[in-house]
């Protein structure tokens, strides 16, 4: 019998069928379930509105259309397994290769495997049938391989079991890294290396993150770098490696390109102010806001003042593929409230940092962000006046 809109729907409202058969597709292998496991997937898996009288309605009705089969107590409480027979669903083609693959291997992996594969995001369905099997015997290998415990570098362990790709752990996501031994902390294990340049007595009560490697290198050859521990977060190359949750625990190790050796995380327990300066744009200001939930006490640099000014006298440029900035960047989250205005200056057009380092502006980058102060050359930092870069001829 066919699941139609004849088939009496007691409590069921129009759709409710549907909604219950995507979760045993995605909960089940479609075969047969154990008697005791029907009742539970469906009350953990739908909605809160599916109480035991509902529940009780969907199993009669899909007794009535063949699509369960069994013997069921008084309330539908099945006494013995329940065969199922789920009617075809309209799959793409490489969804059933993934799903095919996923089943030729099922003896071999746990429930909470089976069903994170099922779940795998969409970029594992790109691989040919071959590559997907060795994917799947990648990640069972490398479950052993935790159980006994030769977990290396996450990147070395990706490259290592799965295809040879140091993404590919990143790629298949934490839901199925998780289902087969990583834990989502694991890459905090991999020592990452970050340039630095400071003190030459290795204390520093101001930290100063800067995203791009021109700025970083304008610091480290100033005198401003006597006053002050920087740290080049290189753009995404490092802010996305959850830079600020490795510094605070000791996964970043200082290469100075100036100055001693840090111990960075010591630093910054101990940092009175800690700042960031990136380009004024809306990708710049996500990093910020991305280190910013790690380091709650980050703060933005005065340097900011500077680019705004740039902003405002025109030397400026819009988001495209003239300056390498795609028209759809993210913006940030806005918990902090220098972000509004700064967001609100970069909506159509940006300035990247390294504006306003010729002349090296000095001691006010060590300064925190002045929403209020819109010339940053006024007496807010009287100790700090610098001639501004000349602007165009009138």
């Amino acid at each position: 019998m066919e699941l139609t809109e004849s088939t009496n729907m007691g409590l069921l409202e129009s759709g409710d069928l549907e909604i219950v058969l995507a979760v045993l597709r995605t909960k089940t292998n479609g075969r047969q379930i154990r008697k005791g496991h029907l009742w539970t997937i469906l009350e953990k898996n739908l909605p809160a509105r599916f109480n035991a009288p509902v529940i009780a309605e969907v199993l009669r009705c899909l007794q009535e259309c063949g699509i369960v089969a069994g013997q069921f107590a008084h309330g539908m409480r099945p006494l013995t397994n329940v065969s199922l027979a789920l009617p075809e669903e309209e799959r793409p083609e490489n969804v059933k290769m993934w799903q095919q693959a996923i089943l030729s291997r099922e003896d071999n992996l746990s429930r909470i495997q089976f069903d994170a594969l099922m779940c795998a995001p969409s970029a594992v369905l790109s691989l040919n049938p071959a590559d997907q099997a060795a994917l799947i015997e990648g990640l069972l290998s490398l479950s052993e391989a935790v159980r006994n415990g030769t977990l290396a570098d996450t990147y070395i362990t990706s490259a290592k079991f799965l295809l040879g790709s140091s993404k590919a752990l990143d790629i298949v996501g934490t839901q199925v890294a998780s289902a087969f031994g990583i834990p989502a902390e694991a890459s905090l294990n991999r020592i990452q290396h970050v340039l630095t340049a400071g003190p030459d007595d290795g204390r520093a009560d101001t930290v100063l993150i800067i995203e791009n490697m021109a700025a970083f290198s304008a610091f480290a050859g100033s005198e401003t770098r006597n006053q002050a521990l920087a740290i080049c977060s290189f753009g995404y190359g490092l802010s996305m490696e959850n830079l600020g949750l490795r510094l605070k625990v000791g996964g970043l190790r200082s290469c100075p390109a100036v100055g001693p050796r840090y111990a960075l995380a010591e630093i910054l327990a101990s940092a009175q102010c800690i700042l960031f300066w990136g380009d004024l744009d809306r990708e710049g200001l996500r990093i910020y806001a991305s280190l910013r939930s790690a380091i709650p006490g980050l703060r933005l640099s005065a340097a900011y003042g500077l680019m705004e000014a740039e902003l405002r006298r025109g030397n400026s440029h819009p988001y495209g593929s003239f300056a390498g900035k795609s028209t759809d960047q993210r913006s940030a989250a806005l918990d902090d409230p220098a972000l509004f205005t700064l967001l609100e200056a970069v909506k159509d057009r940006a300035v990247d940092q390294e504006a306003v380092c010729d002349p090296w502006p000095g001691e006010i980058v060590l300064h925190p962000y002045a929403p209020a102060a819109t010339d940053p050359f006024s007496d807010n930092f009287p100790n700090l006046r610098q001639s501004p870069s000349p602007g165009p001829e009138p």
